[in-house]
């Protein structure tokens, strides 16, 4: 791949290889190469896309930048020998080389791929392989063809390039559009959290996202603004982050990410002049985000306008901290454009809108609320703030595992709800199937001085 197709964005130092063997999920496994780690070709293969998710959500069996030695992940160290040094100036090569920069780092692939876990499963060239097929992340999309067919890639990615890959399967090669557009609107770990009432972002840069994808300069449109965005808040250090929603094709995630960078020293051609820093304090703040579950709703007996099924549930969310409480709702009547308005409202006019809804005062520490309709599932995330110290990077998913956890009160709702209960408390596990709204501010202190950004999605 030629490495101009990973120019822009800031870069992240990351992890380097650690000394212990790897063990694999049993359901996974790695195509074996003849040249053994040396093979910039080999690739990491899965049995299924099912299987594939249980590797990355199942971090903890991932001891070693790659799980195998058969082929060269994304997350290793840039290979002395490997001719893509070719393409970088002199004094950028021994940058790499002395700084010690992975594949990910160079190529900038934190804007593309921000999950490690799935990032340390791609081979050098950001290549993975699912049952018969190859599966190719770029800045464009995700390209994929049979395994058979590999070769095609490269051809797709040069026509990629100069503008004339065809929108149709092009020598079999398919690409699927990943990337969600933004357009502009506009190290002492402390005793305590900064609130984000004590945070000054309404300073902050504001982005909008909405729900059309790019694809480059295929179709002849404009290539459109990464969904990573930048705050150079003062002289050698920026706060980065985002709001995204990825659909690769084989796997999709939802989640938010805020990191902060430190200029790097020299002059560089193709190099990304961005180095990771520790901040004193990162900050994520969710305010209105509103989640649609991929869940099949069973026949039920559903009142017909907003009722309140429980006040005083408990909602375990990866990407937040810690289970939240939250409100259970149901009822016939409750529209997509009701659950819209949630979108992007802090924690009192969403509770404000509640009351409303359902002409009660509902618990007023709840939040996160789950509605349940017909036709779907939607959790809103009222208001959350995580913060940690002393690093240079929070990255939080929503793509997975929403758990649910009911009160036996519900069965005591003279409404009788014990036919719901009986429903819900046999769903363990329900994937985020896309995020609708919602806002997030991002923040980092870094020498006492704030930067960050608000980003909505609408």
């Amino acid at each position: 791949m030629k490495a101009k197709l990973f120019l822009g964005g800031a870069l992240l130092l990351l992890f380097a290889s650690c000394s212990t063997d790897d063990v694999l999920p049993p359901s996974v496994t790695t195509e074996k190469s003849e040249s053994s780690k040396t093979n910039l070709d080999a690739l990491f293969n899965s049995s299924d896309k099912e299987s594939l998710k249980n590797a990355i959500l199942d971090a903890k069996q991932l001891t070693r930048s790659t799980p195998s030695k058969d082929y060269v992940s994304l997350l290793d160290m840039v290979l002395d020998n490997d001719p893509i040094l070719l393409q970088f100036t002199k004094e950028e090569q021994e940058y790499i080389k002395k700084n010690h920069l992975t594949y990910y780092d160079i190529f900038n692939y934190e804007d593309l791929v921000p999950n490690l876990n799935f990032a340390r499963l791609l081979n050098s060239r950001g290549e993975i392989q699912v049952k018969d097929s190859i599966y190719k992340i770029t800045p464009y999309g995700t390209l994929s063809t049979s395994i058979n067919n590999r070769e095609a890639l490269d051809d797709a990615v040069s026509k990629l390039e100069n503008g004339t890959f065809d929108e149709k399967p092009t020598n079999g090669v398919k690409l699927k559009s990943t990337y969600s557009t933004l357009k502009e609107n506009g190290t002492i770990v402390p005793m305590t959290r900064t609130s984000i009432e004590n945070i000054p972002y309404s300073n902050f840069p504001s982005y909008t996202s909405d729900s059309h994808t790019f694809v480059g300069k295929i179709l002849g449109r404009v290539f459109g603004d990464r969904s990573v965005k930048h705050h150079d808040f003062m002289k050698g250090y920026r706060i980065k982050g985002s709001l995204y929603d990825y659909d690769y094709g084989v796997y999709s995630e939802v989640g938010a990410f805020v990191a902060s960078r430190k200029k790097r020293g020299g002059f560089f051609r193709k190099l990304n002049g961005w180095k990771g820093t520790n901040a004193e304090e990162l900050s994520i703040t969710y305010r209105g985000v509103v989640l649609e579950l991929d869940l099949k709703i069973p026949k039920l007996d559903f009142p017909k306008a907003p009722t309140v099924v429980s006040e005083y549930s408990t909602l375990d969310i990866p990407g937040l901290d810690k289970p939240v409480p939250c409100i259970d709702i149901w009822g016939m009547e409750i529209t997509d454009q009701q659950i819209m308005k949630f979108g992007g409202q802090g924690l009192k006019e969403g509770l404000k809108k509640i009351n409303d809804m359902v002409n009660k005062n509902v618990n007023p520490n709840a939040r996160a609320v789950r509605f349940l309709t017909p036709d779907k599932v939607y959790i809103v995330i009222l208001d959350k703030q995580i913060n940690e110290y002393n690093v240079d990077q929070v990255r939080k998913v929503f793509n997975s595992q929403v758990k649910f956890y009911l009160s036996n009160k519900m069965i005591s709702n003279p409404f009788s709800f014990q036919a719901l209960y009986n429903f819900m408390s046999n769903v363990r596990n329900l994937p985020v199937k896309r995020m609708k709204a919602g806002q997030v501010i991002l923040a980092g202190k870094i020498n006492g001085t704030w930067g960050g950004m608000r980003i909505s999605k609408k």
